[in-house]
C-alpha cells in the first residue's frame, strides 16, 4: 500500500490502467528488455481515475482441478509417503 500511496492511489483498483504512472526507463534498458516495446499507448494513458473499470469480466478455466501436483498433494497428505530416505526414488513424498 506504501508504494501505491507513493504513486497517488488509495487502492490497487485506482492504479490499474494508469500506464502514466509507470516509469519503464530501467527496464527498457535491461538486457531482458530488448526488442520489446514499452512506448506508452495513447489510448491507455489519461484515464479518468473516476472512470467505471471493467475487471474479471471473463471466466478462466485452465483446468488446475486436474493438475497432477494436487493428486499428489493428495497422495502424500493421505499418509502414503514414504519415510525412508532409500525409498524416495519410487514415492514423489519427500519427508
Amino acid at each position: 500500500m506504501r508504494l501505491l500511496a507513493e504513486l497517488g492511489f488509495r487502492t490497487l483498483a485506482e492504479a490499474v490502467g494508469q500506464v502514466d504512472a509507470l516509469d519503464v526507463a530501467r527496464a527498457v534498458n535491461h538486457w531482458k528488455a530488448d526488442g520489446l516495446d514499452l512506448t506508452p499507448d495513447p489510448a491507455l494513458s489519461g484515464v479518468d481515475p473516476r472512470a467505471p473499470r471493467c475487471s474479471n469480466t471473463t471466466v478462466q478455466d485452465h483446468g488446475l482441478d486436474k493438475a497432477l501436483d494436487n493428486e499428489l498433494i493428495a497422495h502424500c497428505a493421505a499418509g502414503s509417503g514414504v519415510r525412508d530416505a532409500g525409498d524416495r526414488a519410487s514415492s514423489p513424498c519427500a519427508t
